[in-house]
């Protein structure tokens, strides 16, 4: 229920800033994820696998002087990873985790033509994670648990990111490519089991520009 009026305020927030600005527009965007994770035990990198999520969620496009634009933020992402260890009785892990993220993003836009741009963007991103599932398959036999999120222990309650992205952009719609890279390691019991766990997450995105 907080996580839910955190987002619903930052919405509003976004919704009165832009509002208050002439040039700017908001666009509603969603997409298809195909992320996984880089995942070591130690010193040994795991073999993993990729799942489909997906995402959808409400931009602002802000522009500066040039082709230089401002355009946060907020979505809700669904993403996971399949680890494969290469040791031990465990043969899989499933992990699907649901985010909620925002990121404060700048974008260049190289022409003026008023038909359509090419862009490239980057900026850095916040996630919580609001829910969660952990499948193992442990000696042939898996179990399906909800996965348990902290600041301190168990899988970690934010994720930090780094999201580069290009795409191509009119006045009414712009569709993108993002790459999300997680800068921090999701996995708060590294000490105990040794992991050490980064997203990573491609995107395709469709945006529609409401004003």
């Amino acid at each position: 229920m907080k996580m839910r009026k955190i987002s619903i305020l930052v919405v509003l927030v976004i919704f009165v800033f832009v509002n208050g600005k002439g040039q700017t527009k908001i666009a509603l965007k969603g997409g298809v994820n195909y992320s996984t994770a880089r995942v070591y035990h130690g010193t040994e990198k795991q073999p993993t696998d990729y799942k489909l999520g997906g995402n959808i969620g409400v931009q602002a496009d802000m522009p500066f002087d040039g082709g230089l634009h401002f355009s946060p933020y907020i979505a809700y992402n669904l993403k996971g990873f399949i680890t494969l260890p290469k040791t031990g009785n465990i043969t899989k892990i499933d992990n699907t985790i649901h985010y909620v993220e925002m990121a404060p993003k700048l974008t260049y836009h190289f022409t003026n033509d008023k038909a359509g741009s090419f862009t490239a963007g980057a900026g850095m991103s916040l996630g919580v994670a609001v829910a969660g599932r952990e499948k193992i398959t442990d000696n042939g036999v898996t179990t399906d648990e909800k996965m348990k999120f902290s600041i301190v222990n168990k899988y970690g309650l934010f994720d930090f990111g780094f999201v580069p992205s290009i795409g191509y952009s009119t006045k009414k719609i712009f569709i993108e490519a993002v790459y999300q890279m997680g800068l921090t390691n999701i996995n708060n019991n590294e000490e105990n089991d040794g992991r050490n766990i980064r997203n990573r997450t491609f995107s395709l995105n469709l945006g529609f520009f409401l004003k």
